[in-house]
């Protein structure tokens, strides 16, 4: 998020999460096999321009492990939801999958790794100056227009977040975050839903 957004947006924290890398199979020694990661679009994690270029912690993670395996890696399913990508590793389509919430079903299905890779924290952002919202207030959030990125892993659990709490809200989808955080500017949305990534603590 760019710095004239952090000037103008508050965050409220809402959900946090820590997320693990997740494999199909073991990785085998014994020869030099590409593993087929799972590269959808994640802002700050997963992010690819329109030449093609890949950055993101994600990204960088996984370069960096291929330098200490005997192994090499592609990066596929950068035009999939995150749920679509699940259901590729799933299938075997893919055969790692980097951010995956940890939860009792998944751990029947998927091998994870010891230690979570990012910690993720879900936040509803409104623009400094909107008294209108009360944090923690739910009936104040009855209504209010909110902005999404489209494709993003949060959101079906912001609309669960939602329901829980009581509170009806107009979904509006984006592509980038840089559309997303202008349409708050520009008064287009009351309220954006993002995802922010950090590195877990030592």
């Amino acid at each position: 998020m760019n710095k004239r957004a952090t000037g103008v947006i508050w965050g409220i924290l809402l959900i946090i999460s820590a997320v693990y890398p997740v494999s199909a199979s073991e990785i085998s020694k014994s020869e030099t096999p590409n593993y087929k990661i799972a590269f959808y679009a994640f802002d700050c994690y997963h992010m690819q321009d329109e030449n093609g270029k890949r950055t993101g912690y994600g990204y960088e993670m996984m370069q960096d492990v291929s330098k200490y395996l005997q192994c090499t890696f592609s990066y596929v399913g950068y035009d999939k939801t995150a749920s679509q990508c699940e259901e590729m590793l799933r299938n075997g389509d893919v055969d790692i999958y980097t951010a995956a919430k940890k939860t009792p079903q998944r751990e029947e299905e998927f091998a994870f790794s010891t230690h979570p890779a990012i910690t993720s924290s879900t936040c509803m952002n409104v623009k400094v100056g909107n008294n209108r919202i009360v944090p923690g207030d739910y009936s104040t959030y009855n209504g209010i227009r909110i902005g999404f990125l489209k494709r993003h892993t949060y959101n079906d659990s912001f609309l669960d977040f939602a329901r829980e709490k009581g509170f009806d809200c107009k979904s509006i989808y984006y592509e980038t975050p840089t559309e997303l955080t202008n349409a708050l500017i520009n008064d287009e949305v009351d309220a954006l839903v993002n995802s922010y990534i950090r590195i877990p603590e030592e």
